[in-house]
């Protein structure tokens, strides 16, 4: 997956929004950049990532594929359950929504954190 490139001087963050897909597919989400003083109401997820060792699996990030962990993919499946087929909310999971092979973006990310999750209408742990 190749992440459109975030504004620094914008303090800018990505959010997801799940969307509806069948329990044997993989999880599809949209993904958009937000300006952090103009955010619309979302979630944010806080979980421990899967070990390197565990085989991964695909999320679907605008129709593109994104390898992300067991542990996340579930989540996706057990959230859809919940929210049912209407809108979903838009979330925030660190793993997806920073480019974890941008350096550059991952020290630009890391100290709004504290922000994004101060910010956020609930978190799920």
């Amino acid at each position: 997956y190749q992440y459109e490139p975030l504004n620094t001087a914008k303090k800018q963050i990505r959010l997801l929004r799940l969307q509806s897909s069948g329990p044997s597919s993989d999880p599809h989400c949209e993904i958009s950049i937000f300006d952090l003083s103009a955010l619309p109401p979302y979630i944010a997820l806080s979980y421990a990532w899967d070990e390197d060792s565990k085989p991964k699996s695909t999320v679907m990030l605008d129709n593109k594929k994104c390898s992300a962990g067991q542990t996340l993919c579930a989540f996706f499946f057990h959230f859809q359950e919940i929210c049912g087929k209407g809108d979903h909310p838009w979330i925030w999971i660190d793993q997806l929504c920073i480019d974890q092979e941008n350096v550059q973006e991952k020290n630009h990310q890391i100290p709004l954190m504290s922000t994004i999750y101060s910010q956020c209408s609930h978190v799920i742990a």
